[in-house]
């Protein structure tokens, strides 16, 4: 993971499997096994916190491991960010650091899904009032699926 940050990592926020059987094809399965990690709020010096502060924006990298679950490949649960009380939507975007992620994107009337491949080093920009779901694209032999987020 240190190859992709060259800063101090805190401890990750873990989403289990039991977390996620709310979104899951089959939620029959439970446990706290780890599906996926999420280093949040990262900054590599104290400037570098503030100029993000100041300018309403975060970020964040998630670890989506290579693996399945009752046959669908690990997924974040997904979220859509409401219009600020100004009725501003906000994008947001992703940076690929490692593997090929899928990020399944809809309005929340359904008046548009759409899929989105991206491979290591490509980015995705989410447009406002668009649910996202980012998930692991592939199954590969240990390499994870990692994200930058930037809100």
């Amino acid at each position: 993971m240190n190859s992709y940050w060259p800063g101090i990592l805190p401890e990750p926020s873990v989403r289990t499997l039991n977390d996620m059987r709310c979104v899951l094809a089959s939620p029959d399965q439970s446990g706290d096994t780890p599906l996926y990690y999420m280093y949040r709020d990262l900054a590599l010096t104290a400037e570098d916190r503030a100029y993000l502060y100041e300018q309403n924006l975060r970020f964040d990298i998630t670890v989506i491991p290579p693996k399945t679950v009752g046959g669908e490949y690990v997924k974040t649960k997904g979220h859509y960010h409401p219009l600020s009380p100004s009725a501003i939507g906000y994008p947001e975007l992703y940076q690929v650091l490692a593997g090929e992620a899928l990020y399944l994107l809809q309005q929340s009337d359904l008046r548009d899904v759409v899929v989105v491949t991206a491979k290591a080093g490509e980015f995705v920009l989410i447009p406002p009032v668009y649910d996202h779901q980012p998930r692991d694209g592939e199954a590969r032999d240990g390499e994870p699926g990692l994200g930058r987020f930037h809100e």
